[in-house]
Order: structure tokens, then sequence, then C-alpha cells
């Protein structure tokens, strides 16, 4: 056996977007039902699954591995806004998420949301 963070809890909804979304995009919603990517400074609504035919498949729940920037995080709970650049980045103003796993040497970090 070894350690896995993936399927707890994931929940999933889609939404309409103008944009093409890559998986692991922040995304927030910018009007009824419709979603775009994250700009530095914003709080993420979710991360984008999938993406097609105007289509973006959004979770919301469970565990994420995003691009990350920035300095380590400083605890297991720690607060983070988009960082303009498709991930996410430490920041106090930022959702509060507990971080399961942080790979600095990669740019990759892995979330519970």
């Amino acid at each position: 056996m070894s350690v896995s963070f993936e399927g707890f809890n994931e929940k999933v909804l889609t939404f309409t977007t103008e944009e093409e979304l890559t998986p692991g995009t922040p995304v927030k919603i910018v009007a009824q039902g419709e979603v775009a990517a994250c700009e530095g400074g914003d709080l993420a609504a979710g991360f984008t699954v999938s993406c097609r035919n105007g289509l973006a498949a959004v979770q919301v729940c469970g565990t994420v591995t995003a691009d990350y920037s920035g300095s380590a995080p400083e605890s297991y709970f720690d607060r983070f806004l988009a960082n303009g650049d498709g991930g996410i980045a430490a920041d106090p103003d930022g959702r509060e998420y507990l971080v399961l796993a942080y790979d600095g040497e990669n740019g990759k970090i892995t979330v519970l949301i």
C-alpha cells in the first residue's frame, strides 16, 4: 500500500466558458453558470478538470494538484490566490486550503479544496 490523496470527496460541476482552459487552471465565476481563468490575485472558485465545446468541468471539492509559484507553504493550512500564470501562490488574503504535498522543484502543490 502507498499514500494516495486521489478520489477523496471529489465534486465536479459543469460551466460554460468562452476560453479554452487547460486541466488544473484555477477558474473564477464571471457570470451565472460561466467561468474564466483566474487572473493574478483572484480567489479560485475551482480548478479545471477538462474543457471542450464551450463547456468546462470544474472541480470544486476534493484533492487538486496545481502549478505553484513562490516560497514553500509555511504550514499545512495556508491561504492561496491565483498567481495569474495558471496556478496558485500563497497569499494572506487567499482562500485557506489544507496542503497535502509540496514539490518546489517541479512547481507543484497538492491541496484539499
